[in-house]
């Protein structure tokens, strides 16, 4: 399963591409999805910088406390943890709003899409 917010498997690409196409991704899905507004690329690039932090920290450490959860849902639950880290994100930086939790599920769920989608052709 591809995270939006996760290095693994992208070995090949550069810190910066995985940023920029994960701010690219933001936008797009933004622009999609009713109740999620980000404020300009600029702030789409804060955004996604703070979210690969926030996934290389605490993603980590939850997705190993919720494995179990995990391994029943078939790797699912991931979705509800990159939800998470979503609002955790849009609570700390002002320019970036997601109006409930079903709406950052539904924004973890384009971002993993439009991420398989732009480093297939990238």
């Amino acid at each position: 399963m591809i995270s939006y917010i996760s290095l693994a498997g992208m070995e090949g690409q550069s810190w910066i591409t995985i940023i920029l196409v994960n701010a690219v991704a933001l936008i797009l899905s933004a622009s999609v999805l009713d109740g999620v507004e980000i404020k300009g690329f600029g702030k789409s690039i804060m955004v996604a910088i703070v979210l690969a932090l926030l996934n290389a920290t605490l993603g980590a450490l939850l997705k190993v406390l919720t494995f179990p959860i995990s391994v029943l849902t078939l790797g699912l639950f991931t979705f509800v943890i990159n939800a998470f880290i979503l609002k955790i994100t849009a609570n700390l930086l002002s320019g970036f709003y997601i109006r409930s939790f079903g709406r950052a599920f539904l924004l973890s769920l384009i971002l993993a899409l439009i991420n398989a989608l732009l480093f297939a052709i990238f």
